[in-house]
C-alpha cells in the first residue's frame, strides 16, 4: 500500500525540491531553458533563500509518496498595510 503524507519541508528536501521546480520551469519553456541544468550541490544563494522560506512566520510543505518528495508549496507572509485600519 502506498504511503502518502504532507509534512513540513526540511533542509534535506531541498535538492529534490529544486529538481521539481526545474522540471516545471523547463517543461513550460523548453526552448528558453534548453541549456539549463540543475547544479549539484545547489547554489549557495538558493540554499540561503530556502532557509529564509523555512524561517517563521513563513513555511514550506512537501508531499511525499513512499518517502519520496513528489510535491512542494511554500507559504510566505508578507507584511502589509490595510486602508483605514
Amino acid at each position: 500500500m502506498d504511503n502518502f503524507n504532507i509534512r513540513t519541508a526540511l533542509e534535506e528536501d531541498f535538492p529534490r525540491i529544486i529538481e521539481l521546480l526545474a522540471d516545471i520551469v523547463i517543461s513550460k519553456n523548453p526552448l528558453r531553458y534548453a541549456d539549463e541544468t540543475v547544479s549539484a550541490p545547489p547554489l549557495q544563494s538558493y540554499i540561503e533563500a530556502f532557509r529564509e522560506i523555512l524561517s517563521p512566520p513563513n513555511t514550506a510543505l512537501v508531499a511525499a509518496l513512499n518517502s519520496q518528495v513528489v510535491g512542494y508549496t511554500q507559504i510566505s507572509f508578507v507584511p502589509g498595510l490595510t486602508r483605514n485600519s
